[in-house]
């Protein structure tokens, strides 16, 4: 019991310190420089830092091109979902802008023992 606590300790430690570090190593922008990516397990999260943004429609596809999610962009703050076990390369397009964003790989596979 002791060693599926720690066990499940461990990999959220992991998890957090794969989500701090994503924004700031794995994001490669190529169009918009006024939009921050960040991701939690289910979500991608678009903050916009100026008023610059464009309201329409946003498109998730994973690495091999299929499409895992789509939404409309109302707001500065927005809140994509997307599956909660994607991970590697995903593509973001929103009007004529493109960010490719690099997900960690979750550790372990959700058994336990």
């Amino acid at each position: 019991m002791k060693k599926i606590i720690l066990a499940s300790l461990a990999s959220m430690l992991l998890l957090n310190t794969a989500q701090a570090s994503t924004m700031a190593s794995d994001m490669v922008m190529k169009d918009p420089a006024n939009v921050i990516v960040s991701y939690n397990p289910g979500a991608l999260f678009l903050n916009f830092k100026d008023d610059n943004f464009m309201k329409g429609q946003v498109i998730v596809k994973n690495s091999n091109g299929e499409v895992i999610s789509t939404d409309m962009l109302t707001m500065k703050k927005s809140m994509i979902q997307i599956p909660r076990h994607q991970s590697g390369e995903i593509n973001i397009q929103f009007g004529e802008h493109d960010i490719s964003y690099r997900i960690p790989i979750a550790i372990g596979s959700g058994r336990n023992g």
